[in-house]
């Protein structure tokens, strides 16, 4: 088999095809290889009417959180952790996924200790329960809520000191 007939892997966006590198070249793609693998960039979403619509999808996912938080308080479940977590994302301007993600950008982390130190106080639920809600470990909310508490001035509620 020729250099020209070897097969390359091109992968784009979240597709993959196997070409020759004459077909590549044709194409125009960028034929820089490194193990016989090439990667078509995605196009960039320079469509303002794009934009647009995820600015639209980003409202109706808002509005949708809003009457999630409604049914719940109608149900009587203003206390749980999952309507704290909705209320908190909702002031702070993120959705109630990216709370449970394991981003650690300061504003979303800011955010994540918030809700989850309003679980703390607003509930009985313990630190493993609350935790489980989050996809963390009772210590890492333990940590939440202490620097919650520091944060605002405050003594974190039913958390004894380890000294």
């Amino acid at each position: 088999m020729t250099a020209q007939m070897k097969l390359l892997h091109v992968h784009a966006g979240s597709r993959s095809y196997q070409i020759t590198r004459k077909e590549a070249e044709r194409l125009g793609l960028p034929v820089v290889v490194s193990r016989s693998i090439v990667v078509v960039p995605p196009k960039p979403k320079s469509d303002p009417y794009a934009r647009q619509m995820e600015k639209q999808s980003d409202d109706l996912k808002r509005r949708r959180l809003i009457a999630e938080i409604r049914r719940a308080e109608g149900l009587g479940a203003s206390r749980t952790c999952r309507v704290i977590a909705m209320k908190v994302a909702l002031r702070t301007g993120f959705f109630l996924s990216d709370l449970k993600r394991t981003c650690r950008k300061s504003p979303l982390v800011a955010a994540r200790q918030r809700a989850i130190f309003g679980a703390r106080v607003g509930t009985d639920k313990s630190l493993d329960v609350i935790g489980r809600f989050y996809g963390l470990d009772h210590t890492t909310v333990y940590y939440s809520v202490q620097e919650h508490a520091k944060r605002i001035g405050r003594d974190a509620p039913g958390m004894r000191c380890g000294r």
